[in-house]
């Protein structure tokens, strides 16, 4: 008797640690996923939930194996009883941690792979959807420019108009934190900053994610008390203790901050006089002083060719390239938009050295929007032909 009441309080302690366990081990991956978990995981959603469900699951499964063994006779029914309840004790959990998630999310997938720094998944995924909000034209473009190639490839997919680089700030968690990564990521680091902020408030000051871009902008911008603040903060994270500890040996050391390749390129973006505009209508403005303070940040510069260019703004555009494209290679995009600066300034396609390949594509998009432009299916019949070019985008889309 005394072996087979051993044998239950195990089997319930197991459950119990089971459970813990299991939803810890979820609810990391929730967030890691979707970016939306506090620093307490035992006190986050869906953590919270599922662990109540847990507890009142296992505690009701105790009550009917101390209730129905007293119906069976022999230890061995008894301990068969209790390994059954067990095993429908965790199954419950399991599939109520499982219908908590919901279904598949496309933003949190794509948020995951961000997050992962995987922008060929990014892309893959999008290439294979229909949605086109903002909000997935600035995931694609942000992979596109991470692999160094926005301006050769930025028009193969569908753009509205400049907020497909950078949307619209709206005062909600998935925008602020969209908004940190992708300012993060073109060296805007003030903005970054800003974002994240907003961020992590809307988090109760609890998102990991954005308490590690807090260190980062602080210790970028040598505000490094508030920075090992919120070190000590995220400190008490078992998941990210180690990596906030390891970003105390920034504190108060510049020259380490400028070495490391993490956050040496992006502490040099910072322009000596750090004033940048909040406004959405100074970006290009904005990625000019941040190229001025670090002309090798190339992130930063194929943001601000494609800022000008969705906005459709060709003189911009070409005060643009002329300060900071000498001498760089020309992205496909730049050499389309050259060509249609070029029926005023036919000196450009000399300056710029414009291929042949792409004068000639060129000459039969002319020749063909003449030919058909009467047409009432003319859009269609240049997308199916033209449908990668700046050209099309520049004769169709309404931005300005």
């Amino acid at each position: 008797m005394k072996r087979e009441k051993i044998f239950r309080y195990c089997v319930w302690g197991l459950v119990l640690a089971g459970c813990f366990i299991f939803l810890q081990s979820a609810n990391r991956f929730n967030f890691l996923y979707s970016g939306q978990k506090h620093l307490n995981s035992l006190w986050s959603i869906p953590y919270a939930g599922a662990l109540s469900v847990a507890l009142l699951v296992t505690l009701v499964v105790i009550l009917a194996d101390f209730l129905f063994r007293k119906l069976i006779h022999g230890a061995k029914g008894r301990i068969a009883l209790t390994s059954s309840l067990a095993v429908i004790a965790l199954a419950i959990v399991f599939f109520s941690y499982k219908s908590s998630l919901g279904k598949k999310d496309l933003y949190k997938e794509l948020d995951w792979y961000m997050y992962k720094d995987r922008p060929d998944d990014i892309i893959r995924v999008l290439s294979k959807t229909r949605e086109n909000s903002y909000v997935y034209q600035n995931f694609l473009n942000w992979a596109l420019a991470r692999k160094g190639t926005l301006g050769d490839e930025m028009f193969k997919y569908p753009q509205t108009d400049p907020y497909s680089l950078l949307l619209e700030w709206r005062e909600i968690a998935y925008t602020s934190l969209l908004l940190s990564n992708i300012y993060y990521e073109i060296g805007h680091i003030s903005l970054a900053q800003r974002m994240a902020f907003e961020a992590n408030v809307i988090f109760d000051n609890s998102n990991p994610r954005m308490l590690q871009r807090l260190i980062q902008t602080n210790l970028i911008f040598g505000q490094y008390d508030v920075a090992e603040k919120y070190i000590t903060r995220l400190e008490k994270s078992y998941s990210y203790r180690k990596w906030a500890n390891d970003q105390r040996k920034f504190l108060r050391n510049r020259e380490m901050i400028l070495q490391d390749p993490e956050l040496g390129p992006k502490a040099r973006c910072v322009p000596l006089e750090n004033n940048l505009s909040l406004s959405k209508n100074d970006l290009g403005w904005d990625l000019e002083e941040i190229l001025r303070a670090n002309p090798y940040h190339s992130t930063t510069r194929e943001y601000a060719g494609a800022h000008y260019l969705l906005a459709k703004n060709l003189q911009a555009f070409k005060e643009f390239i002329d300060e900071f494209m000498d001498g760089q290679p020309l992205p496909k995009s730049y050499k389309e938009a050259i060509l249609i600066l070029s029926e005023k300034e036919p000196a450009l396609v000399e300056k710029w050295k414009i291929d042949q390949k792409t004068i000639d594509r060129y000459s039969d998009f002319k020749e063909f929007y003449t030919k058909n432009s009467r047409r009432s299916d003319l859009r269609q019949k240049l997308r199916s032909k033209f449908g990668d070019t700046y050209w099309l985008y520049y004769l169709y889309n309404q931005s300005k």
